[in-house]
């Protein structure tokens, strides 16, 4: 799921109609605007819809499978309300139309949870050690320089 919602987010990003120009200049990204419009100045395209009612699906389900299908673990309560926080931010970003922003917070989300999944895997396959060739030693490096 990661893998897909980052890839829609860079095609967004990079991609689509040439790509949106701040960010080849990374810091007027950060430039405050004269007005609220000069922030929300993406155009609504259809693929930007898609990402968001693509998230806000995925981190319903999620809080709703954490609730109610899985095991309870000791992270319970802060991994609760990091759904509900999610959910509630990307609902917000485009309620207010803030989608510049929620794009790359989005992209950058998912793009990190990418390693943070394939750590989870390898930690419930067990593959640590030499007999799992370390894999869940790597992934954890990775996670952490990343």
């Amino acid at each position: 799921v990661h893998v897909a919602l980052a890839s829609l987010g860079y095609f967004i990003l990079r991609v689509e109609e040439g790509g949106v120009e701040w960010l080849d200049d990374p810091a007027s990204f950060w430039l405050p605007a004269r007005s609220l419009e000069q922030v929300r100045v993406i155009p609504s395209r259809p693929s930007v819809h898609l990402l968001y009612l693509l998230q806000a699906a995925v981190w319903i389900v999620t809080a709703f499978s954490h609730v109610w299908l899985e095991e309870r673990h000791n992270d319970y309560l802060m991994m609760l309300t990091h759904h509900i926080v999610t959910l509630a931010l990307v609902l917000l970003s485009y309620h207010q139309n803030l989608v510049r922003f929620g794009i790359v917070v989005m992209f950058l989300h998912d793009s990190s949870d990418v390693v943070i999944d394939l750590l989870k895997m390898c930690n419930y396959l067990k593959l640590e050690g030499a007999a799992g060739c370390f894999a869940v030693e790597a992934c954890f490096i990775t996670n952490f320089v990343t």
